[in-house]
């Protein structure tokens, strides 16, 4: 699948592949890039056209997947937070008392 990947990449396009940290999304990658360019030679296109329309997706499935990563990293975030937010209401949770418990838990369950 790489070596489809390769023939059809531009030398850019490839490299950014290669470089794509998460073995599974590089090999999803590789996968679709296959698979496409079997499907559009039984269409009859020839290797310049599936080429260009190859490397035109490559690059909007790169953009897709880096927006992905932009929120996956907001999500780890807030997920930090809502942690650090835990550990502090189980230190703090004997001092507060049961009533200023209940309104912080509303105020987690509202968020969720």
């Amino acid at each position: 699948m790489l070596n489809t990947a390769r023939m059809l990449l531009s030398k850019q396009n490839f490299k950014i592949l290669q470089n794509i940290e998460d073995k599974e999304v590089r090999i999803a990658i590789a996968k679709g890039i296959a698979r496409i360019n079997y499907l559009k030679s039984l269409e009859g296109w020839n290797l310049d056209e599936r080429k260009e329309y190859i490397n035109k997706v490559f690059e909007e499935v790169i953009e897709m997947l880096e927006t992905f990563n932009k929120a996956i990293e907001l999500e780890y975030k807030k997920i930090e937070k809502l942690q650090r937010l835990r550990y502090g209401v189980a230190v703090k949770a004997f001092e507060l008392g049961a009533g200023k418990l209940q309104v912080i838990k509303a105020k987690v369950e509202a968020r969720s």
